[in-house]
């Protein structure tokens, strides 16, 4: 749709386009935090107010974002690469280890 629209429309007109479209996703968004810091206060009435709920909701939503963007940053890959090994850290490596060879008994 906005491709669309942008090829059929001045060059000058691709900023207030982007602008209204940003505008439009806060003014959604604000919507959303603040109902969701109302559902949030009515799960909870006594423990905090409608303001300190949506103030929850916010800093939750941030650290979140925060979270992902540090957990998925290209950067770490080789870091992460080293970290999902640690488990296997005390495990001998398959190519060192020997192994006992396997014997029959007849007896029970």
């Amino acid at each position: 749709y906005v491709g669309g629209l942008l090829a059929i429309s001045p060059t000058w007109f691709f900023l207030p386009v982007c602008l209204i479209a940003v505008i439009g996703g806060m003014s959604t968004g604000t919507t959303a935090l603040y109902g969701t810091g109302l559902d949030m206060s009515s799960l909870f009435p006594r423990l905090m107010s409608r303001a300190a709920a949506t103030l929850l909701i916010g800093v939750v939503a941030i650290a979140f974002i925060g979270l992902s963007l540090w957990v998925f940053n290209n950067r770490r890959n080789a870091e992460f690469e080293q970290a999902r090994l640690l488990p296997f850290a005390d495990e001998p490596s398959p190519h060192n280890a020997q192994e006992e060879p396997a014997t029959r008994s007849n007896q029970p």
